[in-house]
């Protein structure tokens, strides 16, 4: 019975392992689908390229700064915008907008926020092509090489319990 009990909780104590691969987080990349900007975090006064989507084509588009008008675009064909703004001359949090009109004809506004740092802190900003966020979760594949252990010594315990009984079946008879 306690061989059985142990052969069971392998089993379960492997499937668990194998089936918690799959849940692991990747890399993270945060992504926009109406609007970006080609750095969330610019130093003072630094240009900053911002993007967004879902205009009529062609239309106006205005863009400002939280609440400041800084510049005037025209929508592409495909309703996408795009403008290269000076970020304000001081740190704080601000909000990038760029308000017209959707390609349905409602009003549309798409906005990102960005801080910006002041002078000291911009030197800590990452370098471009790295990231700024942390790295979560592990790597998949040392979790399946775990899983699979234990599967395959849940299987063994299985195995040997089912040969134990045969032998004991074979001897009592």
């Amino acid at each position: 019975m306690v061989r059985r009990l142990l052969a069971l909780v392998a089993v379960l104590a492997a499937s668990f392992f194998a089936f918690a691969g799959p849940a692991a987080a990747a890399d993270y990349t945060p992504t926009t689908v109406t609007g970006a900007v080609s750095d969330a975090s610019p130093a003072a006064g630094h240009t900053v390229l911002f993007s967004a989507a879902g205009f009529r084509a062609s239309s106006p588009v205005a863009i400002s700064i939280s609440g400041r008008h800084v510049a005037d675009v025209t929508a592409d064909a495909k309703g996408a915008v795009s403008a290269s703004v000076n970020a304000p001359s001081t740190s704080g949090t601000y909000v990038l907008a760029a308000t017209g009109v959707a390609a349905d004809g409602s009003p549309r506004t798409v906005a990102v926020t960005i801080r910006v740092l002041g002078a000291q802190a911009a030197s800590v900003v990452p370098a471009a092509g790295t990231s700024a966020l942390p790295r979560t979760g592990t790597e998949v594949a040392t979790q399946l090489w775990i899983g699979g252990g234990l599967l395959a010594f849940g299987a063994g315990l299985v195995a040997l319990t089912i040969v134990r009984r045969r032998d004991l079946s074979t001897v009592a008879a």
